[in-house]
């Protein structure tokens, strides 16, 4: 296996020169990003420090150079569960190619009723139409998606769950950044 080359950028030292090339996409494309923000207790003595954080849409990003194995996955389904944030595993260097994104959610199934309802992440009730008072569930889905993060849209959602098409309008602006980002040449300071 190959060392990770610690590199600076951005009045940053990333880990490795991949987590920088995404550092230059995020930058490209305008989103606010977080290197290794907080460290999360896992439980059973493991812990676990997600690479970057994107406040703009609440998503933790973690890379690798290669597929991420059982165990980097499971750590990706226990940060999400734990923050209640999507988590997404980007592989290689920035593209538009399929990930895994792991999504937390709430929903209960009414013993009263049973009617099943699900709730934003945020969602509050606990009540369903019967009136009766219901404990909210919450557990995780895992979707793959695509993360394309340019919009000039308000309600724009940085997740499209569909096959990248190369004909969205902000296409040009995401390949030039793609571009940069995997042309990237770093100064190192001895």
């Amino acid at each position: 296996m190959i060392k990770a080359i610690d590199t600076p950028y951005a009045n940053h030292l990333f880990r490795s020169r991949l987590e920088a090339r995404w550092a230059v996409y995020f930058d490209e494309l305008g989103v606010s990003w977080e290197y290794e923000k907080e460290g999360f207790d896992l439980g059973n003595g493991l812990w676990y420090l997600p690479d970057f954080y994107l406040p703009k849409f609440g998503i933790y990003a973690e890379i690798k150079p290669i597929k991420f194995n059982f165990k980097e996955h499971q750590k990706c389904k226990r940060l999400s569960v734990l923050s209640q944030k999507k988590v997404i595993e980007l592989v290689g260097l920035p593209n538009v190619n399929v990930s895994t994104v792991i999504i937390p959610s709430q929903h209960y199934v009414c013993s009263k009723c049973g009617k099943a309802e699900s709730y934003d992440i945020d969602g509050k009730r606990i009540y369903c139409e019967c009136k009766a008072k219901h404990n909210i569930i919450k557990s995780i889905n895992e979707m793959d998606a695509i993360l394309l993060l340019h919009s000039d849209k308000p309600d724009y959602k940085p997740l499209y769950y569909a096959t990248y098409m190369d004909d969205y309008i902000n296409d040009k602006v995401i390949h030039n950044a793609i571009k940069k980002a995997t042309q990237a040449r770093f100064e190192f300071n001895n």
